[in-house]
């Protein structure tokens, strides 16, 4: 019985703070779900989750579960629907469907786990059936996001995926279901190496001297802290946790990580199957301080994971009292899960409205799934912390730079999401999102129109390029995925126009090995002329496996094309009216809403 949650829970509210959260928004929600949660059993008639659950018992029976062992399941829900409730941005504006799967383990100071006499892979087996069997109900009958925050706790991924990883890969193929897994927690500790030789010389050494120990240290440890099954399913997205919670200054112990947004001393690391990227993406998960302890025999210092007082993410919580405001704080990559899940909700209203003005429900396309998954992408980054790991981390040859980049995608995949990149357009930048389905040996061409403004300058410009799919898996086969997909130009190769070039990000062999492929292009060398067509970028499909050569592949491109902020170069009005007059266009293109 090692299924467990992924977050762990301080052991106290600071006596500052209040035990209560803020006023809950009393608004019911105005549009469909998209989001379930298999997790804990929530207490549904907690302010911050009344009227925005709904609970639907297949395994998991509510009379079975005390109120207070209804942890995580109500922790989860509060933050897909509130986010961190000390720096809450507001409630989504859909309500969340919750299958619970794990239950009081029956052991006092134990957490929640899957019901006792039954195999945990089916639990989740028939949690998934029953909901694309619940397809009629209208609770249900949008369900596009399921978060999955449960991972087994001692068995990291190694190699082969396991059997859980390929269930949830084959309901998001069959389904078009996008699950969003949490990369694994982590509680074991690591050694500093000979830097520290105890645990004096480590309590009283300069912040920023700890932190660089510590930032080197967990690097040369990766390889032993590996993602937790089910983390590697292949069409998932896989979501590592940021060192970062809305709380204030720390109360107590040693905060690892001061200054830089690295990943919380806990979360695991890739990468996936066949050396995959994997986490896909990170998003905050509330930091830890550093448990630290001297190494017994050998000198030096070990450092673990450790709730502190002050430090996560503030949730919704069960209470001795029947105190249905209560909150307390947790930490963890469950924490970053959910708030990616939030996140699509998010985006699938923006998606929502733009597809609605074509007249277009888009729950009903078969390419749903994977539209919120590359819009998800799309605004991420490596950002400062890339900058920071790239000039820190071994090896230091400019020919091995390709080595040095997976050590920093094995913690932060392709970097946290920027949602406003996404759901807003400005007049220097413009988002267009392509979906279609396409099957083995095609290709499909689309032209995108290069901006005037993009000419004639020395100005910095972007173009971002984000493609995802789901596929088939042949757990047989050495590559496991059915099919695979290629973002290419007109001679097949990854060149898409020589005013840019790539920029610091994983490397372009790891990205093609999953089913997301990231690429940020910039640069400001002087075009004078573009293609008059526009610029050619061709989605290629190849079966890996001779029985997917007819399976139709869905896929969603989204493309960005942006110049300096300071430059008033009307690149949306001018993108946006070459597209709607192009008769010939596909109907899949659409223009995302600007807001």
């Amino acid at each position: 019985m090692t299924i467990r949650p992924q977050s762990l829970y301080s052991a106290e509210i600071p006596s500052e703070e209040p035990a209560t959260g803020p006023a809950f928004p009393t608004q019911e929600p105005t549009r469909q779900c998209i989001t379930a949660l298999l997790d804990g059993y929530p207490v549904s008639g907690h302010a911050a989750l009344v009227n925005r659950v709904t609970v639907h018992e297949v395994d998991v029976r509510g009379g079975n579960v005390p109120a207070l062992s209804r942890n995580h399941g109500t922790a989860m829900a509060s933050l897909i629907v509130h986010g961190d409730l000390q720096a809450s941005t507001g409630a989504i504006s859909r309500p969340v469907a919750i299958i619970p799967v794990l239950t009081d383990s029956g052991k006092a100071g134990s957490r929640e786990t899957t019901p006792k006499g039954k195999l945990p892979i089916g639990v989740i087996y028939r949690a998934l059936q029953a909901l694309v069997a619940s397809r009629g109900n209208p609770e249900l009958a949008g369900v596009t996001v399921v978060n999955h925050s449960i991972c087994d706790t001692y068995a990291p991924f190694v190699r082969r995926p396991s059997p859980w990883a390929t269930l949830l890969d084959y309901f998001s193929h069959k389904h078009r279901l996008l699950f969003i897994v949490s990369a694994g927690n982590i509680a074991e500790s690591f050694p500093l190496g000979d830097v520290y030789a105890d645990l004096n010389e480590f309590n009283i050494a300069l912040p920023e001297e700890r932190e660089a120990a510590l930032l080197l240290a967990i690097n040369e440890a990766k390889a032993t802290r590996g993602i937790l099954s089910p983390a590697e399913a292949i069409n998932g997205v896989t979501v590592g946790a940021l060192h970062i919670d809305g709380a204030g200054p720390q109360a107590s112990g040693i905060d690892p990580y001061p200054s830089v947004r690295m990943t919380n001393l806990a979360s695991a690391t890739g990468f996936g199957v066949n050396r995959s990227l994997k986490p896909d993406l990170v998003e905050q998960g509330g930091r830890f301080a550093a448990g630290c302890s001297n190494i017994q025999g050998g000198g030096g210092v070990k450092v673990h994971a450790q709730t502190a007082a002050g430090m996560g993410h503030q949730v919704a919580s069960p209470s001795v009292s029947g105190d249905l405001t209560h909150v307390t704080r947790t930490a963890g990559t469950s924490n970053a899960a959910a708030l990616v899940s939030r996140a699509c909700n998010q985006i699938a209203d923006a998606v929502e409205d733009a597809f609605n003005t074509d007249g277009t429900n888009w729950i009903d396309l078969p390419t749903r799934a994977v539209i919120l998954k590359a819009l998800l992408a799309h605004g991420t980054s490596w950002g400062d912390i890339g900058d920071i790991l790239y000039d820190a981390y071994p090896p230091h040859e400019s020919t091995k730079h390709a080595k040095r980049k997976d050590s920093i995608a094995k913690f932060i995949g392709y970097g946290r999401p920027n949602l406003e990149r996404i759901i807003s357009g400005t007049d220097n930048r413009i988002t267009l999102l392509a979906d279609d389905e396409i099957q083995h040996d095609q290709l499909h061409e689309y032209r995108v129109p290069l901006p005037t403004a993009m000419l004639n300058t020395r100005d910095v410009r972007s173009i971002t390029l984000t493609l995802s799919w789901s596929t088939p898996v042949v757990t047989h086969s050495v590559d496991y995925r059915g099919v695979a997909l290629k973002l290419v130009n007109p001679d097949g190769k990854s060149g898409f126009w020589k005013g840019v070039a790539r920029q610091l990000q994983p490397v372009h062999t790891t990205s093609e090995r999953g089913t997301l492929l990231h690429i940020k292009l910039e640069g400001g060398k002087l075009i004078k002329t573009a293609q008059a067509d526009g610029i050619f970028i061709g989605v290629q499909a190849m079966a890996r496996h001779v029985s997917q050569h007819g399976q139709p592949i869905p896929y969603a491109l989204a493309i960005t094309l942006e110049m300096g902020q300071s430059l008033q170069t009307g690149i949306y009005n001018e993108v946006q009216q070459e597209i709607r007059a192009r008769n010939a266009a596909r109907a899949t293109t659409r223009v995302g809403a600007r807001t």
